[in-house]
């Protein structure tokens, strides 16, 4: 004899399957470096930010120093052209003065001359400051015109050199090697000492908090789960 006893069952299915992520980093270098540090090792378990891999600095370092460099070279270019802009249109103005008085000196040499109480000597030296004083105006005018050409080329080198500080300056962050979210080393694949190119892959890693088990069920019974699902079942 056996009691019978009234339950609630349900059905179970045996599965195999296995644990998997959607979530995995493969972090590569970003520039030509030596490795000096590798302070994870496969299996750690990391945080958001920490520091893995430490590439050499020293060269992306000096060239940031460089860029820096070229931008206050630019910025200085930019200042001394708008002081010489400032000393041409104050120029401007006496070399105008001087070309009216050279021009009124030219006239009294001619009366004088007509006269006959000179010699066109006198004339011919009047026309030449005249002349000359002439070519000194339309050069500073020149100068003058020509400043907001020449300060949009000044500024265009400048937005260059600060473009490239910016990259230098990235280049250098980029030598630490951090992670980008909390998970697990699944792979260490440089040591110190090796030398890594860009694209060079240094290590991989995977998000611990989206594990997903995953497992292929038999089609005989595909049909009796979405029944079950439909239903609202649980599975």
């Amino acid at each position: 004899a056996q009691p019978i006893k009234l339950e609630t069952v349900a059905p179970t299915l045996p599965l195999y399957g296995r644990v998997e992520t959607p979530r995995t980093a493969k972090l590569a270098a970003a520039l030509s470096a030596e490795v000096r540090e590798v302070a994870i090792r496969e299996g750690d378990v990391v945080a958001k930010g920490q520091t893995l891999i430490r590439l050499d600095d020293r060269d992306s370092r000096l060239l940031l120093a460089s860029r820096e460099a070229d931008v206050r070279e630019a910025q200085a270019a930019i200042d001394s052209a708008r002081r010489a802009h400032d000393n041409d249109v104050a120029a401007l103005g006496h070399e105008e003065t001087l070309l009216q008085l050279n021009d009124k000196a030219l006239q009294r040499a001619k009366e004088v001359a007509a006269k006959k109480l000179a010699a066109q000597s006198i004339v011919d030296d009047a026309q030449q400051a005249v002349e000359r004083q002439a070519l000194a105006v339309a050069t500073r005018r020149l100068a003058v015109q020509n400043f907001p050409a020449q300060l949009a080329q000044l500024q265009a080198r400048l937005a260059k050199a600060v473009a490239d500080r910016d990259t230098a300056a990235l280049n250098v962050k980029r030598t630490r090697i951090t992670a980008p979210f909390a998970g697990r080393i699944a792979k260490v694949l440089v040591s110190p000492g090796d030398r890594v190119s860009v694209g060079s892959q240094l290590l991989e890693l995977y998000d611990i908090h989206a594990l997903e088990l995953r497992a292929q069920i038999p089609a005989p019974h595909v049909a009796a789960l979405r029944q079950a699902l439909a239903a609202g079942g649980g599975v």
